[in-house]
């Protein structure tokens, strides 16, 4: 499904108006509704929107507001509109089991989703319409999502200049318990859609022998499942070393 617009960003902060930016940038009608009416202005003014929210019917809703907001406007936009809805936080589970409970009969049309991508700054005077531009995006659909909405966040992806990767809720948020694990995950799943191998379990992004990276060559689910296994490994690797040396650290090992 092509994402043709208009598009509605709940939320002008630094993600919700880099979003809007980037769509603009492709040609797609943008509306914006912000909670805080100086960030909207200040939105507005950069050119993040082009339309009224109030004037359109929405083929897409992106809420990117913070995270204990979320399932309550994912859920407003699905009663509200008839429109595919996606949001943008950093978990998944939980904005999910907010819908079941709040919208369970529009569940079909909520498809979660996470760019990976970011600054040190925050805000609207801080987005960019390249923001997003060859970074991963990972698509989070449920087991009951309807496949067109699925289609039409994964474009939205598309269209803001990312690489689409596609995980189920649980496995994004077992990755981003450990947040230092989601980008590597991410970055791999991503080149090895864009190496041609959507279908395939991609390597580790990096070179080196195999024993050397634990997690070349094995599903991403698989390494997600346990987010301490890398640490445990760096663990005894360390402690073999201490032996090696007669390092201090050998005792407090043991200890």
């Amino acid at each position: 499904m092509s994402l043709d617009g208009p598009v509605l960003v709940v939320g002008a902060g630094l993600l919700g108006t880099s979003i809007a930016l980037a769509l603009r940038r492709r040609g797609v009608d943008v509306a914006l509704r912000d909670v805080n009416p100086e960030n909207l202005r200040i939105a507005t003014t950069i050119g993040a929107a082009n339309v009224r929210a109030d004037d359109i019917e929405p083929q897409l809703v992106v809420v990117a507001v913070p995270p204990d907001h979320l399932g309550e406007q994912i859920a407003v936009a699905l009663t509200g509109t008839a429109a595919t809805v996606t949001d943008v936080g950093s978990v998944k589970g939980a904005p999910l089991a907010a819908v079941r409970l709040l919208a369970p009969e529009h569940l079909a049309r909520y498809v979660g989703s996470h760019p990976m991508a970011g600054s040190e700054r925050s805000g609207p005077f801080a987005a960019t319409e390249s923001l997003f531009d060859g970074r991963p995006w990972a698509v989070t659909p449920h087991e009951g999502a309807d496949p067109a909405a699925v289609d039409l966040v994964t474009a939205l992806a598309l269209a803001c200049g990312a690489t689409p990767v596609r995980l189920s809720p649980d496995e994004h948020d077992q990755a981003v318990a450990r947040t230092s694990h989601l980008p590597h995950l991410l970055a791999a799943m991503a080149a090895g859609r864009l190496a041609g191998g959507a279908g395939r379990a991609p390597r580790a992004v990096g070179a080196g022998r195999p024993g050397r990276h634990p997690h070349r060559g094995r599903r991403p689910a698989a390494v997600a499942a346990d987010p301490h296994r890398e640490h445990r490994g760096a663990d005894r690797a360390a402690a073999r070393r201490a032996r090696r040396r007669g390092h201090p650290a050998r005792r407090a090992h043991r200890g």
